[in-house]
């Protein structure tokens, strides 16, 4: 049976930018949620189109690269660390088929026109409901929730929290997402593409009332998206200030940098010991966000040396029995040096391999992963997909508009 292309492009299309709401929600079966089935779908649909080519270029091979080194780093840790081999394994092939949607659909099932659509709407609706929910709780004392009834939700304690939320210090609207920082990573990742687009799609008014819907949420990955947007700003209001550094000074630095690592490698326990003490009189949320960085001195002094080579795979109890912690520490933990250099020589491919705006939003990406858990996630769902599928004649990501050359005729 085929299925119609433009249909299942659509679909693939809505599953990408409905990703969080998505895997709120259990379809009834173990844990699976619906984002999991509904990836399963996108991919037996994709067996059942006419057959095309698929284009994997240098990119899109580094991550096959890493999903192969994450399988194989499973299989190593079975005789080596004592988790539970089939939660792990479920964690495991569960990330993978993360990392795998942007490969297959880029490209080829995935429109970015009609996904930033959908994406921009969404965005303008969570963004009113969250003000609805705000005026509710700050002047009737009514915590209006945002999740859909009837449904099962993956963490049954969203509904209990919701229900008994009244207004205070501690009240936070989380809109239409699980938390107040879910509303933050999504409407994050909506300006910062906006903002990387052409200039022309620029729109001052909604940049303005997203920007009020992210400091009402209170959420501090709110914050840190909101100054990463004015960043951007920034960077585009004095691009076309150009400066030429001379080579001889580029290698200072490149020497400075070096020194100032081997610095920080030396001195590594006496740093920590300075953070912690610097994180114990933050605010709750920048310690939550923070803290876990300092697990990582630990992880070097007490793990053997195979662990700390290839990790201790994806056992997320050993982590959350602790503490909260971010994708970057998680990363370390599940896969270790290894991992991690395989990650950064990825991420410093497409640097160099990717378009400027595309490249752009890999940095946005991974400065994300220091405070949140996007690199582990299901957010790689939503976020790939928009970097790098440049294959498009439709694309959002463009230096300048095509324009067709001229034909020329001649004369018999």
């Amino acid at each position: 049976m085929k299925i119609n292309r433009r249909l299942l492009e659509r679909y693939c299309s809505l599953v990408t930018i409905l990703t969080p709401f998505l895997m709120m929600y259990y379809v009834g079966l173990s844990t699976t949620t619906f984002l999991d089935v509904a990836i399963l779908l996108g991919y037996a649909g994709i067996l059942c189109t006419e057959k095309t080519s698929l284009r994997i270029d240098e990119f899109k091979l580094a991550i096959i690269v890493f999903c192969g080194y994450i399988f194989v780093n499973y299989c190593t840790n079975i005789f080596f660390q004592t988790f539970s081999v089939f939660g792990v394994l479920l964690r495991t092939v569960r990330f993978l088929v993360y990392l795998s949607w942007p490969v297959l659909i880029c490209g080829k099932f995935f429109d970015e026109k009609f996904t930033f659509t959908c994406y921009k709407y969404i965005c303008i609706f969570a963004t009113g409901f969250l003000l609805l929910q705000y005026i509710f709780l700050k002047f009737l004392n009514i915590s209006l929730p945002g999740y859909i009834p009837f449904f099962t939700l993956s963490r049954p304690e969203l509904k209990e929290f919701t229900e008994s939320l009244y207004m205070s210090s501690f009240a936070r609207p989380r809109s239409i997402f699980a938390e107040p920082s879910q509303f933050g990573i999504y409407v994050t990742g909506y300006l910062c593409i906006q903002l990387l687009k052409n200039k022309k799609s620029f729109h001052i008014p909604l940049y303005l009332f997203l920007a009020f819907g992210l400091m009402l949420s209170g959420s501090t990955t709110s914050y840190f998206g909101l100054g990463l947007s004015l960043l951007i700003i920034a960077c585009n209001f004095f691009k076309s200030i150009k400066f030429r550094i001379p080579l001889k000074r580029v290698l200072w630095y490149w020497s400075g940098l070096v020194l100032v690592l081997l610095a920080v490698f030396t001195q590594f326990n006496r740093i920590i010991a300075i953070v912690d003490k610097a994180i114990v009189r933050m605010p709750t949320s920048f310690r939550n966000r923070l803290g876990g960085y300092k697990l990582l001195n630990d992880f070097f002094t007490d793990q053997p040396l195979f662990s700390i080579l290839f990790g201790i795979g994806m056992d997320v109890d050993v982590l959350n029995n602790v503490v909260w912690t971010s994708s970057i520490v998680k990363i370390v933990f599940y896969f270790g040096i290894v991992g991690t250099g395989l990650l950064i020589g990825i991420i410093i491919m497409g640097i160099f391999k990717l378009e400027v705006p595309n490249r752009r939003l890999l940095l946005i990406i991974v400065f994300l992963g220091f405070f949140t858990e996007v690199l582990v996630s299901s957010w790689l769902v939503l976020f790939l997909p928009f970097m790098y599928s440049c294959e498009r004649h439709n694309m959002i990501f463009y230096k300048k508009e095509y324009v067709p050359e001229p034909v020329q005729c001649q004369n018999n």
